[in-house]
């Protein structure tokens, strides 16, 4: 099977392909087993940039495998900024999930927790989460701080 896609839907599927990457592999030093199949798709479809006249925008940096996007690319593509999107809602929304999590928690204790119904859980976090949600969208992170005494006798 052939795909047949325009010049500018492979450019796009170079910018899809970037995210993807940047997801797998940015916060790793190494490539796990797993994940090779991933950046083997990618080599193979940054190769084909000479294919669609996109030269420009991928370079050959050493090796027979050794395909990466050019400087140009980077500069030029918005793939960098949905990934800064992602990375800074994800930010906002793990700490309000955690932060609410843990508030229930010392609230209740975790064995109440843990044997609370999962839609009276769901309910009691919901309310713990708005709290923050307004703080954050507020204030960021401005008036958040680390308390480094040892934790009030009632957190454990």
């Amino acid at each position: 099977m052939k795909l047949d896609i325009t010049k500018q839907e492979y450019v796009t599927l170079l910018e899809i392909f970037e995210i993807a990457d940047w997801i797998l592999h940015a916060h790793r030093t190494d490539l796990p087993a797993d994940r090779k199949k991933h950046r083997d798709l990618r080599k193979k479809i940054l190769r084909m940039a000479s294919d669609f006249g996109c030269e420009r925008l991928v370079e050959h940096v050493g090796g027979r495998e050794g395909y990466s996007p050019t400087k140009q690319f980077e500069e030029t593509s918005p793939w960098m900024d949905f990934v800064r999107e992602h990375l800074d809602d994800s930010f906002w929304e793990d700490a309000i999930d955690r932060l609410a999590r843990r508030d229930l928690i010392r609230e209740i204790g975790e064995d109440a927790y843990l044997a609370m119904d999962g839609f009276e859980r769901l309910e009691r976090i919901m309310r713990c989460e708005e709290k923050y949600a307004e703080e954050f969208e507020k204030h960021g992170v401005d008036r958040m701080d680390i308390v480094t005494e040892p934790p009030d006798a009632r957190w454990g």
